[in-house]
């Protein structure tokens, strides 16, 4: 998978990252009105979604919390490229699913991305979805 593929809004537009970190929103520079210019923060990456999915995956059980490690782990000392075992490209997937914006049969939200996103990190892994289902 390209990890470096660059997410777009609904509209064909390259998306600023979701989640910058502190120090990246600080490093920014400033409007007039001295609030930081948003504009200016990179874009979202399938690197980004994968990996703010994982930090904020809410594991079950050890085997999962091995998978979140490895995954990581993985991903984070990569810029281009990466190849995954099977297990974990189909680990990748349920967190992705999880992390997808969705409503309980209470109203409330759950999840970080919206599905324009997820979808797009999905085709990058290449999953194929059956909509006849």
């Amino acid at each position: 998978m390209k990890l470096n593929r660059i997410i777009k809004n609904l509209h064909g537009d390259e998306s600023a990252m979701s989640f910058p970190s502190r120090s990246l929103v600080d490093a920014l520079p400033k409007n007039p009105d001295g609030s930081p210019d948003t504009s200016k923060l990179p874009r979202e990456t399938v690197k980004n979604v994968i990996l703010n999915s994982l930090a904020n995956y809410p594991v079950k059980d050890n085997k999962e919390i091995f998978f979140v490690n490895t995954i990581a782990q993985s991903i984070i000392g990569e810029e281009e490229n990466v190849e995954l075992k099977e297990k974990f490209n189909k680990f990748i997937v349920n967190v992705l699913y999880t992390m997808t914006v969705q409503e309980d049969e209470k109203g409330r939200q759950t999840g970080i991305y919206y599905s324009w996103v997820i979808v797009q990190v999905l085709d990058e892994l290449g999953t194929n979805i059956n909509l006849e289902d």
